[in-house]
């Protein structure tokens, strides 16, 4: 490859300026994601106390299902938000790839050639963008409560706790 001089465009500003766009709002979705998970410890650290409260001190079914409920909402919006940061990554990344394709020229035309990393890696399918989002290390703390209530369910179920 070859490069010429670059010299910007009204297109390429405009390139630029959708790609800081998206950066912005993948940078609040992060934001959002971790706001949603201290909201959700908070919420945990309030209904649990509070439900045993309600129960005269003894361990109900509804503390369980609340954290259930509590988990698998937050866990839901938490997925939300990565997938939608993945989506505008990938829109970045389309930018990056239409910027990099109008400035740059080539000794051969080579249509069929790799595009570069740039927010996503490579090897990240569309297709599997739903199951990255709820099932990426992000989302590992309510992985854990889901696994620490069920144990604690059946614990309770079986009357070894209660």
């Amino acid at each position: 490859m070859i490069n010429r001089e670059y010299k910007k465009s009204f297109e390429d500003e405009v390139d630029w300026t959708i790609i800081d766009q998206l950066h912005s709002a993948t940078s609040r979705f992060s934001t959002a994601s971790i706001e949603l998970k201290k909201m959700f410890i908070i919420l945990i650290g309030i209904s649990i106390p509070a439900i045993i409260k309600l129960t005269g001190s003894k361990l109900d079914e509804s503390l369980f299902v609340t954290i259930y409920v509590l988990t698998f909402t937050f866990w839901y919006l938490d997925g939300f938000t990565y997938f939608y940061q993945e989506n505008l990554r990938a829109k970045m990344d389309e930018r990056f790839e239409k910027l990099k394709r109008k400035n740059t020229v080539s000794e051969t035309e080579d249509e069929n050639a790799e595009t570069d990393e740039y927010t996503l890696p490579d090897d990240r399918k569309k297709s599997d963008r739903w199951s990255r989002a709820f099932l990426n290390s992000s989302v590992r703390i309510y992985q854990i409560f889901f696994i620490l209530n069920t144990i604690a369910f059946v614990l309770f179920i079986k009357g070894i706790i209660g």
